[in-house]
């Protein structure tokens, strides 16, 4: 769970994409993947869309190919009611009958078994849009009606029956008829447009051959700006009003797109680009060829208020979609079981031309927590390996936090190990051959070990076909060798790492000082226990098994060995030190070191003048936090966090300096936080309440990175007018970021009357689908006392909570009894026992959210002492 600081600060965009879990209609075909006898070739959808009405109608034509005798077959349409089915072979009509399945599954019995050959599928149909963000969907907005489509993974069929899987790759050809005062956008650019009584119909050009999830469509009043600098017509697309909120995303674009042609070595490969802000959208982004579509929230930002977090949060989601447009679009995996390629690829890649075009964002550094992160995830007994067979499409998302972030990881790590010009030629290759068709990870692999010369899939599947995170233990041997184990990594405890008998093929690259100077070398470890030999004259001081924490696994050296590796901080570089307090946290948690040990050595690397070293710093704290102080050591708490970080605010000033870097005014809101809320800083909070007052009064002169600051500091201590006043700005904003950084703030506040009316604005309030959890999730971040809160109140109100968002987020709501209470875990067994609150992907999640309660439990039952009696003497 991401604490307020993190919740405001950092950028979550990987919002899971989720899957509808329904009631079976039929018994027929409980195959989950359909049939390869009958295949769509090509497929034209004419729809009729008014954004100011409930409901639309269309029209669809599928051609066929039969490519085996057979008397039925299976296509999607979810909830679509069909005014007319009809088959046909050489123009003549071929009597039938359908029946409808699980999932939308609709299967054609026909009168004769079909020949093999060419046949034509139509269907006039009518639909109600969906109004939970998913499939078709219409939006409402400052009094205007707009529609969107969200299809990813399995919800073009919600829209318009379809094939409603990745295999089937084909040209689409879209006509929309819409109001005559409507824009109308599909992936493609305007073939032709008329006008008659009021209403246009908008043709577009063929696609290219296109899955259904990336098919996109967008009606509505809206508005478009063009994107100059671009060598396809290229616009950023918005509701009414919001084209002021554009420049950024406007400049941020052409860069990015020029330095992911360069790397593959390709053009752009569709006829234009539409950049589509969405209001309402569950996903952070969809990478919909032609049409990506973005919440809000990423693509538009007030110029005049632009933070460092929000460059680097739009920048890092438009590369992560453009690199999209290549990695699977382009090239599609042919079934959901590469996801992970899809996403790792991408965030992999955006993160690499982020740092290319904009180093001065820190994007890498930055994504060096969110790999931390899958691997703490990956060392529990439940997860799972990221390339996940399945012939479902259920639950896909699950595991996407450690398969975007461990993917990504896994890729720079032998990006690294294979140098960085083979990869790319891997790449480049791999892109030619698979053009416009579909491929899988073995492809991939295939493609690296053509440029590289060498076999990479066996290397490459011990990370993505098997679960867990390894843990390399390095020695220094008398005859000047390193001798390397390996295992999988278990948090304090568990057992499964150790009874695993999994064996992982490593490529490393070490860091060690001889004396005189840094150097690295690369190896790759194939077996449990190896030996190998450092290229040097003199003597090994000490090894850094990960250099520029590059690597996928968890580290341990013997105790001299590190104290050598701390004593000589300031010869690392700034990665290196951030993966080595990770590696701190997680020893801590496998039991390694103790809690006062991590507590103490977080203080020392504080006196670090690095942001990103302070940052990683305060991550540490957190975790301290959350495992080893109760609500009732929170006042004891506070004058050690004013003793390690009080020089840091210091040292940087409460604000700005001309020119002062801008990971400096990042890092400042965090500090200027933790020193008032959690460190009892009775001055700071009197300073943020003044500078709330101004800001609400409307001085405009404040620094932008410190106003949502400055606001939860002074909701803390606030009252109901304060309350009613953020309320009254949440729902009146016209800039997304503005209306997000209000609804964070009605839950920042500590009167318990005040969190309850904010709980039942969660239900009753003007909120959009994807800011129904905000609330909720924030409170429960204040303390163990208002999880329980939260806890109780999601029991009470699961089924208004159930009635306002799809049926497979329900699963999230098992997050609620995370945190250190076994009281809190053993009320959420028996309640989501339940079948009426047991929905697909309950017992996976809950299973998780037990496993880190244990972890919680036993580290605080094991180390709180110590941690506890050390902080009482540092303050001393």
């Amino acid at each position: 769970m991401l604490s307020p600081r993190s919740q405001s600060a950092k950028h979550i965009w990987l919002i899971l994409r989720l899957v509808p879990v329904l009631l079976v209609i039929d018994d027929f075909a409980q195959a989950r993947q359909l049939a390869m006898d009958v295949v769509p070739t090509n497929q034209t959808v004419m729809l009729t869309i008014n954004a100011d009405t409930s409901d639309y109608s269309g029209s669809t034509l599928i051609d066929l190919e039969v490519k085996a005798v057979t008397d039925s077959f299976s296509f999607h349409a979810e909830r679509i009611q069909f005014d007319s089915l009809s088959l046909k072979h050489n123009k003549k009509s071929i009597a039938n009958s359908f029946t409808r399945g699980e999932n939308g599954l609709v299967s054609v019995h026909c009168a004769v078994p079909l020949a093999l050959g060419k046949y034509s599928l139509t269907i006039d149909f009518t639909n109600a849009f969906d109004t939970q963000a998913v499939g078709l969907y219409r939006v409402v907005t400052e009094g205007n009606g707009y529609t969107f489509t969200q299809f990813e993974e399995n919800d073009a069929r919600k829209a318009f029956p379809c094939f409603d899987e990745p295999i089937f790759k084909i040209p689409f050809s879209v006509t929309l008829k819409v109001p005559q005062e409507h824009l109308a956008i599909a992936n493609t650019s305007i073939e032709k447009e008329s006008s008659k009584d009021g209403w246009k119909t908008v043709v577009f050009r063929e696609t290219k051959p296109l899955p259904t999830y990336l098919v996109a469509i967008a009606t509505g009043p809206l508005e478009t700006v063009n994107v100059p600098g671009m060598k396809i017509p290229t616009r950023i697309v918005t509701v009414k009003g919001k084209l002021g909120l554009t420049d950024f995303s406007i400049k941020t674009t052409p860069p990015l797109m020029a330095a992911f042609e360069k790397y593959f070595d390709s053009p752009y490969p569709y006829d234009k680009l539409d950049l589509i802000a969405v209001p309402e959208f569950w996903a952070g982004a969809m990478e919909n060829a032609g049409a990506i579509t973005f919440r809000e929230t990423i693509l538009l930002r007030d110029p005049q208020k632009l933070t460092l977090s929000q460059r680097r949060s739009t920048a890092g989601v438009i590369a992560h979609e453009l690199a999209h447009m290549w990695f699977g679009d382009l090239v599609t995996m042919a079934w959901w079981d590469d996801l992970w390629l899809n996403e790792s690829f991408a965030t992999w890649m955006g993160n690499k031309v982020c740092d290319e075009v904009f180093p001065e964002y820190e994007v890498g550094l930055n994504e060096i927590g969110s790999i931390h992160g899958a691997m703490n995830g990956d060392a529990r007994p439940s997860t799972q390996q990221i390339r996940q067979p399945t012939g479902s499409t259920d639950n896909l998302l699950s595991n996407i936090g450690v398969i975007y972030n461990k993917g990504q990881a896994v890729l720079m790590m032998f990006e690294e190990w294979m140098g960085a010009d083979l990869f790319q030629k891997g790449i480049r290759l791999y892109l030619k051959k698979h053009a416009w068709g579909n491929a899988t990870a073995d492809d991939l692999w295939a493609a690296l070990s053509e440029a590289s010369g060498r076999e990479i899939g066996p290397t490459m599947n011990t990370f993505i076909e098997q679960p867990g995170v390894p843990l390399i233990s390095v020695n220094m041997t008398s005859t000047g060798e390193i001798e390397i184990n390996q295992s999988r990594f278990s948090n304090y405890g568990d057992t499964v790492g150790y009874a695993s008998t999994l064996v992982w093929q490593v490529p490393m690259t070490v860091k060690y000082y001889d004396g005189n100077s840094v150097r690295t070398h690369s190896l790759l470890l194939t077996e449990k226990k190896q030996s190998f030999k450092l290229p040097n004259d003199g003597s090994v001081q000490w090894v850094l098994p990960t250099a520029d924490a590059g690597g996928y696994y968890r580290w341990w050296v013997a105790p001299k060995q590190l104290e050598a590796i701390a004593g000589s901080f300031t010869l690392l570089s700034t990665r290196d030190k951030i993966g080595f307090i990770n590696n701190l946290s997680a020893m801590l948690d496998a039991g390694g070191i103790g809690g006062d040990q991590y507590v103490k050595a977080l203080y020392n690397f504080s006196s670090d003048h690095d942001p990103a070293i302070i940052e990683a710093v305060l991550d540490g704290i957190e975790t301290v936090d959350a495992a080893f102080i109760s609500d009732a050591d929170e006042l004891s708490f506070a004058p050690f966090l004013q003793k390690i970080f009080a020089p840091s605010l210091q040292h940087i000033g409460l604000s700005a300096k001309t020119n002062e870097p801008e990971t400096v005014s990042r890092i400042r809101p965090f500090l200027i936080s933790t020193l008032a809320i959690d460190g009892k800083d009775q001055s700071l909070i009197a300073y943020a309440d003044s500078m709330a007052d101004l800001y609400l009064a409307g001085k405009s002169d404040i620094d932008p990175s410190l106003i949502s600051t400055f606001l939860d500091i002074a909701a803390t201590t606030g009252d109901s007018i304060l309350w009613d006043t953020l309320r009254l700005r949440f729902e009146t904003a016209t800039i997304p970021s503005e209306r997000s950084q209000y609804l964070s703030t009605l839950s920042a506040f500590r009167n318990g009357r005040i969190l309850d009316k904010a709980l039942e604005y969660t239900l009753t309030g003007p909120l959009r689908p994807q800011e129904r959890f905000t609330i909720p999730f924030s409170i429960a971040a204040i303390s163990d006392a208002h999880r329980d809160m939260i806890f109780e109140w999601m029991m009470r109100h699961y089924d208004d909570i159930a009635a306002r968002i799809p049926p497979s987020s329900l699963a999230s709501l098992t997050r609620y009894a995370g945190g250190c209470s076994r009281a809190r875990l053993d009320k959420a067994h028996e309640f989501f026992a339940q079948p009426e609150h047991r929905v697909e992907g309950t017992e996976l999640r809950l299973l998780r959210v037990t496993e880190s309660v244990e972890e919680c439990l036993d580290l605080r039952g094991r180390e709180s002492a110590s941690v506890l009696r050390y902080l009482s003497e540092a303050v001393k």
